[in-house]
């Protein structure tokens, strides 16, 4: 039997805290337009600086500046001259840190005949060894790298992996036990129904103490939701998958845009965009990694917002703190970066969203730090990388009428019990789901348990919210099946 005492899901029914307050510093280019500007990516180093590489088609170069203290450094191009690099405004390298080791993984181009490589900085960025052949392939193509750094700073890398002639697309993932001078060879990460990945869509591998999470766009029948292969034993194998999209989207044709993810706890939360609705919209998603159970899919935005063609979200967090961004087009047809943050995720992340800047945004890319949110995006008008900073003092309030709830068994199927507070009784037992919708459900009470029945409830994640007879209420998560 195992209790669960947190409560993971995105809900928005009221929050129990206060937000900090973000203060935000002007928008500043990181280099002129002559380093061009594709696709960027942030991380932070030891102390919190942030760390940038975006990509320049015309030159098949990526490039790389720091924060010195004072500036961004003059950016530097990590790829040697014969070894182009595959970029694109909505594809290209990607970057992970552990303190001050930082990982950054490129594309080989012509892709059909090339590698996926990695480079490494053991300094913060001052200095990158020579480029690491991660794949082993002889006889199939690669595309699309990601990457993560595990719990001591060994990378984990996930890409793309055809059969000749770019066919039966999958994802797999390769570890590497030795800081990045070798990788092991790939373990199957995605296809539990057999199908194929959308093969022009990017990916995400996220990694946290022993749980691996591989996020990726399905292609089932053209059905093109975003599926997670979950790994318990430090990404290295990932026998288990889940939709966590459940908005069904259906198109026959691929929309060249993947998800991103953080874990936090035992659950993933997964953001990605979705055309089902006929418009492109972003959602966030919660599901538990320990009992492989997708939560519902909910909207960044309120769905009577006055916005339209949301796309590549991304997603950081500090703790509990959450940040979101993510491109959009506002009601009076402005491109926009739109932000979404809260203080404790386990509250939930609002639908509302203030705008870090304005123009011609193609996407950007957030990071977190312990007192501090770093934001970068690719910047059409002027063709730079732009960025900014918010900083915060955490203000977090705790609800004294607010109590952890004890649940079990979980996951439930037909029904689950409650440790009663022998000190109140109890009034009504809702569950909630993360779009919000409340639904009460019968119980039973005695001395040592109260009793709740589950049918008619559809499988997923919920909050229980047990209302008392002092007006205190108490909180848990329940896994249905």
């Amino acid at each position: 039997m195992k209790l669960l005492y947190t409560f993971i899901l995105i809900f928005s029914f009221g929050h129990s805290f206060a937000q900090s307050v973000i203060n935000w510093s002007p928008e500043i280019d990181i280099a002129s337009s002559s380093y061009s500007n594709l696709h960027p990516r942030i991380v932070a180093d030891r102390t919190g600086n942030p760390m940038v590489i975006w990509g320049n088609f015309s030159n098949s170069e990526i490039n790389f500046s720091r924060w010195d203290g004072t500036t961004f450094t003059t950016p530097i191009i990590l790829n040697p001259s014969n070894l182009p690099v595959f970029t694109a405004s909505w594809a290209g390298p990607d970057m992970a840190s552990h303190g001050d080791t930082v990982y950054v993984v490129i594309k080989q181009t012509p892709e059909d005949t090339n590698h996926v490589f990695l480079m490494r900085s053991f300094d913060g960025g001052i200095t990158f060894s020579a480029p690491v052949q991660v794949d082993h392939l002889t006889d199939s193509a690669s595309r699309f790298p990601t990457v993560a750094a595990d719990s001591i700073g060994n990378p984990i890398v996930s890409y793309m992996k055809f059969e000749q002639g770019f066919i039966n697309a999958a994802y797999v993932v390769a570890r590497s036990n030795d800081f990045g001078m070798t990788f092991s060879n790939d373990v199957l990460a995605s296809s539990y129904l057999g199908e194929n990945v959308c093969d022009c869509c990017p990916a995400t591998i996220v990694s946290s103490g022993s749980y691996g999470a591989m996020l990726y766009r399905d292609n089932f029948n053209d059905f093109r939701t975003i599926w997670c292969g979950v790994s318990t034993d430090n990404c290295a194998s990932f026998p288990f998958g889940m939709q966590v999209d459940q908005t069904g989207w259906q198109i026959n044709a691929c929309p060249s845009t993947g998800p991103d993810g953080v874990i936090i706890g035992d659950s993933i939360y997964t953001v990605f965009m979705s055309g089902q609705t006929g418009d492109a919209r972003c959602y966030i998603s919660a599901s538990s990694l320990t009992q492989s159970v997708a939560g519902p899919t909910r909207e960044l935005t309120d769905s009577t917002a006055f916005v339209s063609n949301q796309n590549y979200p991304r997603i950081a967090h500090a703790g509990n703190k959450v940040a979101v961004v993510c491109k959009q087009i506002n009601s009076t047809f402005d491109g926009q970066l739109a932000f979404f943050y809260t203080d404790d995720i386990y509250s939930g992340l609002p639908q509302t969203y203030d705008s870090l800047a304005m123009g011609n945004i193609t996407n950007g890319d957030v990071e977190m730090t312990a007192d501090a949110i770093h934001v970068v995006w690719q910047d059409d008008n002027s063709e730079t990388v732009k960025y900014r900073k918010g900083t915060f003092s955490p203000t977090q309030i705790n609800n004294p009428g607010v109590e952890k709830l004890v649940i079990y068994p979980t996951p439930s199927k037909d029904k689950f019990s409650i440790i009663p507070n022998k000190n109140t009784t109890v009034t009504s037992v809702e569950l909630i789901d993360a779009l919000g919708q409340t639904m009460l459900i019968p119980f039973s009470s005695s001395a040592s348990s109260i009793d709740c029945n589950l049918k008619n409830i559809s499988p997923g994640l919920y909050l229980v919210k047990v209302l008392q007879s002092d007006s205190s209420f108490l909180l848990g998560k329940i896994v249905v099946q």
